[in-house]
């Protein structure tokens, strides 16, 4: 005989009790064994711990008392942070953000065992370092279950030095399919430690206009490089490695971010910052309404085209503005420091042209940012 109760006063159990003939040294399966009711005043998502307890007139070899955890009134958001060691998680980050926001959020150490109902999920699982003995493993189970949210029109954040390049490693059967969900066509995953330097957000993606001068986070191994399919864009490039951020909207209905880094240890500087970062992704989730007119968004009415570039000595600068406005067009190094200021001052609308000396810059890569009114313009400039 088996007995159901929870002490939890959100729970009203209807049924309680099931006896069954068990098979000498064999199991059975009992299924809808048991029912109970949740009460409609449940405020949030809750986990529910239920205790199952057994009776036999025989003794029972393993436990007569089982814990079942169950979470209800999947609503709401679902951030998942992962366990292991090293500094490459950004979970209670993202929590901290959304609660600031005025967001309900269901935070977890433990993965759950369906995401179905929450309206987007944040998952954290780190870097497994050297040896992979960092990070949180994902197991086959774990991505099942993303595969049936992505099925059903979930809004997936994910955040894995190497998220498909451990499910490869470990050959899914699954992996080819995860890869479509999340609109993500070839990954290749290099076997080394990758040294981050910069990072630089890309066109038509949520990236746009922002530059991350590398990452706090460690370690640093087997970063996956992706490339988007047909439903991707690319968001974030580093340079002399690859694309290490791909944002997606499926056929299912489902939205996807994939990150090869933590966002919580996005090196900051004076042209994005890990707050706006996912306060975009929480847009494109439709979970918040994010100001465009925030310097790092870029109109599509204001161009910019630098040439020769890269640039020894003399380079020219052309741009287009709709608007009669104040322009300041500055250099900035991949610390975000700015080195040199090139324009100040109101330019009239239309086609405009301005030629900067950057001689007496040290060889490297820098970001040329022209903002006009709340508009703004960042494109990478190599000196050699």
């Amino acid at each position: 005989t088996y007995t159901l109760s929870s002490s939890s006063p959100y729970i009203t159990i209807v049924s309680d009790e099931i006896t069954v003939n068990v098979p000498s040294d064999d199991y059975l399966w009992a299924d809808s064994a048991f029912q109970f009711q949740i009460s409609p005043t449940i405020d949030s998502v809750r986990l529910i711990i239920f205790e199952i307890h057994a009776e036999s007139s025989l003794p029972v070899p393993l436990e007569n008392d089982w814990p079942v955890e169950i979470l209800v009134n999947q609503s709401g958001l679902l951030v998942f942070n992962g366990t292991g060691t090293g500094n490459s998680y950004s979970g209670e980050y993202i929590r901290d953000f959304l609660l600031d926001e005025g967001l309900q959020v269901y935070y977890t150490e433990q993965f759950p065992p369906t995401l179905n109902g929450f309206d987007a999920v944040f998952l954290s699982f780190g870097n497994y370092g050297a040896t992979l003995s960092n990070g949180t493993g994902i197991s086959l189970e774990m991505s099942e279950t993303i595969v049936d949210y992505l099925y059903s029109g979930g809004y997936l954040y994910e955040d894995c030095g190497s998220f498909f390049g451990a499910m490869a490693y470990l050959e899914y059967a699954n992996l080819e399919e995860i890869q479509g969900l999340c609109s993500v066509d070839t990954v290749v995953t290099p076997l080394e430690e990758n040294s981050i330097n910069l990072l630089t957000g890309l066109d038509g993606s949520l990236g746009l206009g922002m530059v991350f001068n590398g990452s706090s986070q460690s370690p640093n191994y087997y970063i996956d490089i992706m490339t988007p399919d047909s439903n991707g864009t690319a968001m974030f490039e580093e340079d002399d490695y690859g694309i290490v951020a791909v944002q997606g909207e499926g056929a299912f209905g489902q939205k996807t971010v994939c990150m090869s880094y933590s966002i919580e240890h996005l090196d900051d500087d004076t042209l994005g910052t890990s707050d706006q970062l996912l306060a975009r992704i929480a847009e494109f989730f439709g979970l918040l309404t994010v100001d465009l007119d925030e310097p790092a968004e870029k109109d599509a009415e204001v161009s910019m085209n630098v040439y020769p570039n890269p640039v020894y000595d003399i380079t020219n600068i052309d741009y287009t503005l709709p608007d009669f406005s104040h322009v300041v067009i500055s250099i900035y190094d991949i610390q975000g420091k700015e080195v040199l200021q090139v324009t100040d001052d109101q330019v009239l609308p239309g086609k405009n042209s301005v030629q900067v000396n950057v001689s007496a810059l040290p060889p490297g890569i820098y970001m040329l940012r022209l903002i006009s009114g709340n508009d703004a313009v960042i494109q990478k400039i190599v000196k050699y």
